[in-house]
């Protein structure tokens, strides 16, 4: 958001809504003689994209009616312009904002049983959800929450404010917040086309997976200092609005006819394309009241409506958005490419005596510690649960070309099922295509039925944008906390917050903290004692001893993972465990002494352990996962300069396990939290014992 929206839209709630429709109204009079060119046809929108065959059952042009309820007084005419849309023969859908008004659920029932669609409208219409990352992600979640609950599958963003990229952190099947033309929204870049379109999710968060002109994952071309993105989600169907909005024309623009909708769809028409409009109940006058201020005669609609029916009859694909939407994801899966090797299998492999294994993982560019085949030692000698099972799609050289590790987890608590692995931040499916990640979980579903499995789990981070799979649903609760390193802590030192960093960083040279590097069972077992009592004070499980002890002799000798101590005048007062690969080096445990938090050990450590990465030449120093509600820890993190990257979750079948958010809100899980928090620290042992007996 620029600068100038960003102030317009803080003081907002403090302007007249007379003096913010004439301050656009003199602003559109200014731009619309200078945009006579391309509004309200830009004939470069016009171009068809490839192997355009046309619509369903030879109809000329698709017509999608959409409308967006602004405020609870177009909440009250919705059931009314239904009406109107049922009686002449069309179907829509209606777009509400869920927490800026009460939106009825009886409403919604209605219109859904007479065969129209429900979708979201922003979260609160105040003009901030793209102000920043943190506050779009923060709203995010909020809005999958409604998309769930009101089972709808579209997004239309408030005021035309977008950022694509980020709409992959959404839980939808479309977005509705672009046009093919239109200066005079606050965002007035258009996107040049009168058709759907697809927007894949291309862009690989971190700078050392980049990807090939071919579309395959390849090391990075920018080196240290390249920048990274900020997202990774399924790729979605963009519907642009190509005629122009009911407020824009009638409103501001003051037209007094309906000629300029007319003239565009005449244009649509001819060139075979999608006529999608965007109206709002809230501007509508209904039952021949004169219009107030800032509202335009429902008659313009009615009009234009029999206009369609009687000029084009016939010739229209009268569809709710998201039917239009199917339509252009099954057009897009035609026209993806198989790029599998003509002979291919898939196998399961037992990665500790196959060498394939983990020279496959080391060169894959999503490759991490909990894919190598000592992740499967450590598990299965820490948790008896747990059993690892490897699917590897092997060519006809016998060459492992990708892999998907998939954990059994047996509990009668919390059900059997295969998770994409366990107790592992990092746990893609290495892939390289969404061929790959087909054939992989066609043998996934065939392995957990012989298993007799209720479900499967599949965490990602890079892989997200090769899972276009219908069979499986999704959850986008967590985040990850990057910070890019450039090889120098000075300059990395600049980006860090004032007084919550860098002045705590300064002050640390009058301590007598000094950072003890771990190398031996005493040093582990001192980790663990700072370990425990941080998560019960957290009021979390702790993972048995035996679980560190693993990690420690499988990944410590190699130099996949370090321990740092922080002692003060000898006693250690805080410990984190750093996993280190492929050009990361990530915080994955950590504990500190209450006592002695004043004088920042958190602190201490994390900088020691950056200036250590860089020096090491690590590419990303990662904080680690986050739960968006622990509000805390998500500002402690964002203070390092950091930046943000969701962590995407499937499950299949879609209905199956507790997926994070709703263990979030749990009553159980908020009993466990308490119980561990009070627990005497006997009962801890055994509570944390238990739970550890069930999760995974």
């Amino acid at each position: 958001m620029n600068l100038i929206n960003h102030i317009y839209y803080q003081l907002k709630p403090f302007i007249p809504r007379s003096l913010q429709i004439a301050l656009r109204r003199m602003v559109v009079q200014g731009k619309r003689k200078r945009y006579s060119h391309i509004w309200p046809i830009d004939e470069k929108a016009a171009k068809p994209p490839e192997n355009w065959r046309g619509w369903p059952d030879g109809k000329k042009f698709a017509l999608v009616l959409m409308h967006d309820v602004d405020t609870a007084k177009g909440h009250e005419k919705c059931l009314d312009l239904a009406q109107i849309d049922e009686r002449m023969g069309f179907r829509s859908s209606f777009n509400f904002v869920p927490e800026r008004y009460l939106v009825s659920s009886e409403v919604r029932q209605i219109l859904v049983e007479k065969g129209f669609e429900i979708g979201v409208h922003g979260l609160k219409h105040d003009g901030k959800l793209f102000s920043s990352r943190k506050t779009f992600l923060e709203q995010a979640a909020r809005i999958n929450h409604y998309l769930k609950d009101w089972k709808s599958v579209g997004f239309v963003s408030p005021s035309m404010h977008r950022n694509l990229d980020w709409v992959h952190d959404l839980n939808l099947e479309y977005d509705a917040s672009t046009f093919d033309t239109d200066p005079f929204e606050p965002q007035p870049e258009g996107v040049s086309t009168i058709f759907p379109f697809w927007v894949p999710a291309t862009r690989n968060p971190l700078p050392e997976f980049g990807c090939s002109e071919a579309g395959t994952p390849a090391r990075p071309a920018g080196g240290r200092n390249s920048k990274p993105e900020t997202v990774l989600r399924n790729g979605f169907i963009e519907l642009p609005y190509t005629l122009p909005q009911d407020f824009t024309l009638f409103v501001i623009v003051g037209e007094k006819s309906i000629d300029l909708w007319k003239q565009k769809l005449d244009w649509i028409v001819k060139n075979g394309a999608m006529a999608l409009l965007i109206t709002h109940p809230d501007y509508m006058s209904f039952n021949g009241k004169r219009p107030a201020s800032g509202e335009y005669p429902v008659e313009y609609y009615k009009e234009f409506l029999e206009y369609i029916k009687t000029t084009y009859k016939d010739q229209y694909w009268n569809v709710l958005p998201k039917e239009v939407a199917c339509f252009w994801r099954d057009r897009q899966s035609q026209k993806r490419k198989t790029i599998l090797p003509q002979k291919y299998e898939v196998k399961l492999i037992d990665p500790i005596t196959d060498p394939r294994w983990d020279a496959f993982v080391e060169n894959h560019p999503y490759g991490w510690i909990c894919h190598l085949s000592g992740w499967k030692k450590v598990l299965e000698t820490s948790f008896p649960h747990m059993k690892g099972h490897y699917l590897a799609l092997v060519d006809e050289s016998n060459e492992i070309k990708a892999g998907l590790p998939l954990y059994e987890v047996r509990s009668w608590l919390t059900g059997n099922r295969l998770v994409s692995i366990p107790f592992a931040t990092l746990s893609d499916p290495l892939i390289s295509s969404q061929d790959e990640f087909e054939a992989l979980f066609n043998k996934a579903i065939h392995l957990s039925h012989h298993l007799g499995v209720s479900h499967i789990h599949i965490k990602t981070l890079h892989a997200s944008r090769f899972i276009e799979e219908p069979r499986l649903s999704s959850d986008c609760f967590y985040v990850s906390h990057y910070l890019p390193l450039n090889g120098n802590p000075s300059e990395i030192l600049k980006t860090f917050h004032l007084t919550a960093v860098r002045q705590p960083l300064r002050k640390l040279s009058a301590t007598e903290l000094k950072v003890h590097m771990g190398a031996g069972d005493d040093d582990l077992r001192t980790f663990y004692s700072l370990y425990g009592r941080t998560r019960k004070r957290l009021g979390l499980p702790s993972q048995p001893y035996g679980f560190f002890q693993a990690l420690w002799n499988t990944f410590m000798p190699n130099g996949k993972l370090s321990l740092l101590l922080a002692e003060l005048n000898g006693r250690p007062v805080a410990g984190h465990i750093y996993f280190k690969s492929n050009g990361r080096c990530s915080m994955e445990f950590e504990g500190w002494d209450r006592d002695v938090y004043h004088l920042t050990p958190n602190h201490f450590l994390i900088w020691e352990a950056l200036k250590t990465a860089c020096g090491e030449g690590y590419q990303l120093f990662d904080f680690g996962r986050t739960s968006p509600s622990d509000k805390g820890l998500m500002k402690f993190k964002e203070r390092w300069g950091t930046e943000l990257i969701s962590l995407s979750e499937y499950y299949y079948p879609g209905e199956a396990g507790i997926k994070p958010s709703e263990k979030q809100d749990s009553s159980r899980y908020k009993f466990v939290r308490r119980l561990c928090n009070v627990a005497p620290d006997p009962m801890y042992q055994i509570i944390s014992g238990f739970c550890y007996r069930h999760l995974g």
